[in-house]
């Protein structure tokens, strides 16, 4: 029986690229340092945001620094904090699947390798019915580290065996088994497609193609 549900960000339940990319592309112009397109933005998201940058100059043929990073980072984090919401929307689906597991009694919440401030930003905006958000922040070590998920359950009191992760990458695969949890789904109207993450079937309890689907499988375990 799921009793909780602890859901991904970026890519699960919010489209956030076009900020995050957005954001990145300016880092990139204040280091001279050109653009990026969206695509491969989006395909170097789900380790953090240093992660992030550092990976965005790899995929452009740019080995950068670590005092570069600092840099990339300082600018890129102060454009997004206060521009994380103009283009972000929550995919099409997900307030009702909420709203759903709200009103069923299942606790709700978020874990993410986002800044701590911008997720509680945007959940605030959008989920207002999201119990607990946990970002990156001092002390949680971020994911695939289980520490996000394991914090919520702290707060919750949730047992292992009636707690559900539902995220979009290879990141939450690995988060999800290094939790220990019980439940693990992957979706893929997210930042990875079905191809991306078909080698994950057989280990987890379901990769699903709408929030439809998802809040099916979650009801069928009351």
């Amino acid at each position: 029986m799921i009793k909780t549900a602890i859901f991904d960000l970026d890519g699960t339940l919010l489209n956030t690229i076009g900020d995050l990319s957005a954001a990145v592309n300016v880092a990139l112009a204040e280091n001279g340092l050109g653009s990026v397109e969206e695509d491969k933005v989006k395909m170097a998201l789900g380790n953090g945001y240093r992660r992030l940058l550092a990976d965005t100059c790899k995929n452009m043929g740019y080995e950068a620094s670590q005092s570069q990073i600092d840099k990339l980072m300082a600018d890129f984090s102060a454009y997004y904090i206060e521009h994380c919401d103009c283009k972000t929307a929550p995919y099409e689906g997900v307030d009702f699947l909420l709203e759903t597991l709200k009103a069923k009694g299942i606790k709700l919440a978020v874990v993410s390798n986002k800044g701590d401030s911008a997720v509680k930003k945007l959940a605030a905006k959008y989920f207002s019915n999201i119990e607990i958000t946990v970002g990156e922040r001092e002390g949680i070590r971020r994911k695939p580290e289980p520490d996000s998920i394991l914090e919520v359950m702290r707060q919750l009191g949730a047992k292992k065996e009636e707690v559900a992760y539902i995220g979009d990458s290879e990141v939450d695969y690995e988060t999800y088994k290094n939790a220990g949890i019980k439940y693990g789904i992957l979706v893929d109207w997210g930042f990875r497609d079905a191809k991306d993450l078909e080698k994950y079937k057989s280990d987890v309890t379901a990769i699903v193609s709408s929030p439809e689907e998802l809040l099916t499988i979650i009801l069928k375990t009351l």
